[in-house]
């Protein structure tokens, strides 16, 4: 799909972020007693897979750890030119420096002990040139991923609170009791969220959570409940393209075409799982 204009994409440098997410009874029992229902062990689960996605790959995204796509792109065309500039240095007249070397691949490490220094900086320029190619066809317009950070938090409200609903809570920006003031749906809300590290926060209070969380329900909850892990997990890894983020500000149409979008993704996916496994 076409990437959303003014994006902002970033672009991390790993593709996951190692966080350990709160599992103690303890902690629970804090999320239970502010929601005022108890939630089954399949419930825990469920809302700590989701919790543990985000906090695993979320993170990724943040200014330490990513950079922004066009400012990547920039210094790998800078880097190729001057790449380009030491093969030719190097070739000797008429001739092809790849004839020369061993081919790029996972054996290569290993290959280069049997070329003089020299020729193990021709391979290298040779491996620098293949991956900046191949960094830059990442980043054409049809591939390239759009801003996802903001839509991850989106993602992981809606399936957060989808779980909680389904355990009984209502779902509500102010409290059905009127003596109260706060919904015990934000609380609980403010509650989970700590459990996520700092990168992925978006909400320092109460009145921030309402907000934010009741606009993520209005916008994504539509969604399928496999598109709002594709949007965490896959999209969020980079292992899938042309994310058209950022999905927060796309009408109903678009984001109608991108639920159908995922969800062809994932029936190919399913459909050549399937295929493996068949007998010959």
């Amino acid at each position: 799909m076409a990437r959303l204009k003014g994006d902002g994409a970033r672009l991390p440098l790993k593709k996951i972020h190692r966080y350990v997410v709160r599992d103690r009874e303890d902690a629970w029992r804090e999320v239970e007693m502010a929601a005022g229902i108890k939630l089954t062990s399949e419930s825990r689960e469920r809302i700590h897979l989701a919790t543990t996605l985000y906090s695993n790959i979320g993170p990724i995204y943040s200014p330490k750890r990513s950079v922004l796509a066009k400012d990547a792109k920039l210094a790998i065309d800078s880097w190729l030119a001057a790449t380009e500039r030491l093969i030719e240095a190097l070739t000797p007249p008429g001739a092809d420096l790849g004839d020369f070397m061993p081919p790029i691949d996972e054996k290569l490490f290993s290959r280069m002990s049997k070329l003089t220094s020299i020729g193990q900086v021709a391979l290298v320029g040779l491996t620098a040139a293949a991956v900046s190619q191949k960094a830059l066809d990442s980043l054409g317009q049809e591939k390239r991923n759009g801003r996802i950070e903001q839509d991850q938090w989106v993602a992981w409200v809606c399936l957060v609170t989808k779980e909680l609903r389904a355990a009984g809570l209502k779902i509500a920006g102010k409290s059905l009791d009127k003596s109260n003031g706060e919904s015990p749906y934000i609380r609980v809300m403010l509650i989970l969220q700590s459990w996520l590290p700092g990168e992925c926060r978006h909400c320092g209070s109460y009145e921030s959570m309402r907000t934010r969380a009741q606009a993520a329900l209005r916008k994504f909850g539509s969604l399928r409940e496999t598109t709002l892990f594709q949007i965490i997990a896959g999209w969020g890894t980079q292992l899938l393209p042309s994310y058209p983020g950022n999905l927060r500000q796309a009408s109903e149409e678009t984001l109608a075409s991108f639920d159908d979008f995922a969800q062809g993704i994932l029936d190919q996916a399913k459909s050549r799982v399937s295929k493996s496994r068949a007998p010959g």
